[in-house]
């Protein structure tokens, strides 16, 4: 037993410890209901090579159990006390501390509260937000987001139907002729994967029908490549991209060649159906071709940046609420995508104009947008 370490969960009353507790141990022991004082007693159960103890409204420290007690979870709701914060630093003298905020659904912004605690999650059990990144959070000794994929080099498909020049831009950003470049169709026949500094860039056969992913299931973004004829069906395959949650950027190239406002009227195609960023391009003249990959970097930055609570919710104040007043708060649960709690369940049209609008504002052009609903009582 001396093997076993003990994690103690501590907080005021009906902050949510025995519905955590319940969580953690995969079963419902702990009597859980909306008033003071349920839990009585220490409650404690063995999970793997801990033992996690379930503890009545802490008031003193005095009362923790007496065990040696090797990390400590602070357990707070999203209303953060003067309380809370003295608990926390009262802990801190002689304990390691995490801290677990709970029922960040209830719609009070306290996230610059949040700053005063060196180590903190947010949650809520009710709503089933941020329970994956709990489980980190408790069973590993150090807590960080999304870390190892983050950093690991992604692999961007540059993709489009034959002969719209996905090879020349492949070998442009390669600094070599690596692959084969031909005025006619068909010329690479397989997926050829290139490694640059940061990335991985995969050059892929012409596709008319389908975005097709290559067997490489583990693609992060798409280039998607078109020229100066681009049919319906790039706008289809943009949208098949789109759908499947991957940052997309779009691509115009041989715009040497246009006349008028040809590059101005697909802009205006693409962007009618699509929140994606564009850029035109020329591979003959090579004309904007390495910002391809200052583009690519960008994404890959947006697609893991975190909002302020308290920045969302001004801006939701100052311009959503006069479209949709009924949603009064919003937070961003997860990165890699983005995802945001919304506390009322908008209309398919109003969450299109939503997830336009974030992405207008906060730099999340090109980068699938996902929400979650508060749930509803049955």
């Amino acid at each position: 037993m001396s093997d076993l370490k003990n994690y103690v969960l501590v907080g005021r009353p009906n902050v949510g410890k025995s519905s955590l507790f319940n969580f953690i141990i995969k079963k419902h022991e702990a009597f859980v209901r909306d008033e003071d004082g349920t839990t009585k007693d220490w409650r404690s159960k063995k999970v793997g090579n801990f033992v996690f103890w379930d503890t009545p409204g802490v008031f003193k420290i005095e009362s923790l159990p007496p065990v040696k007690i090797d990390r400590v979870f602070l357990v707070l709701e999203n209303n953060i006390l003067n309380y809370d914060k003295k608990l926390y630093l009262e802990l801190k003298k002689k304990y390691d501390v995490c801290v677990i905020i709970n029922k960040i659904d209830l719609g009070h912004d306290q996230s610059q509260d949040y700053n005063f605690f060196k180590d903190c999650v947010e949650i809520s059990l009710k709503n089933r937000i941020g329970l994956e990144k709990l489980k980190y959070y408790i069973f590993a000794n150090d807590f960080i987001e999304n870390t190892q994929e983050k950093y690991a080099k992604k692999i961007w498909a540059i993709m489009g139907k034959p002969n719209v020049g996905k090879s020349s831009i492949t070998n442009i950003l390669a600094k070599k002729d690596l692959h084969k470049v031909e005025d006619f169709e068909g010329t690479t026949k397989e997926f050829l994967p290139v490694e640059l500094d940061d990335e991985i860039v995969l050059d892929t056969p012409g596709q008319r029908n389908r975005a097709l992913f290559p067997k490489y299931s583990n693609v992060f973004g798409v280039v998607f490549v078109i020229d100066l004829k681009a049919q319906r069906q790039d706008l289809k395959m943009i949208g098949l991209i789109y759908d499947r949650r991957k940052p997309v950027i779009v691509v115009i190239n041989k715009t040497d060649l246009a006349k008028g406002n040809e590059i101005k009227d697909i802009e205006e195609r693409i962007s009618r159906f699509w929140d994606v960023p564009i850029m035109s391009i020329s591979c003959a003249k090579n004309m904007n071709v390495v910002k391809i990959h200052d583009m690519i970097r960008q994404q890959e930055e947006s697609y893991y940046k975190r909002i302020k609570t308290s920045e969302l919710n001004d801006w939701l104040r100052k311009e959503i609420m006069l479209v949709e007043p009924k949603l009064k708060f919003m937070t961003q649960i997860e990165v890699g995508p983005p995802k945001f709690f919304l506390d009322y369940r908008l209309s398919e049209d109003k969450e299109r104009m939503l997830r336009r609008r974030l992405a207008k504002k906060f730099g999340f052009t090109g980068i699938p947008i996902l929400f979650q609903y508060k749930r509803i009582e049955e």
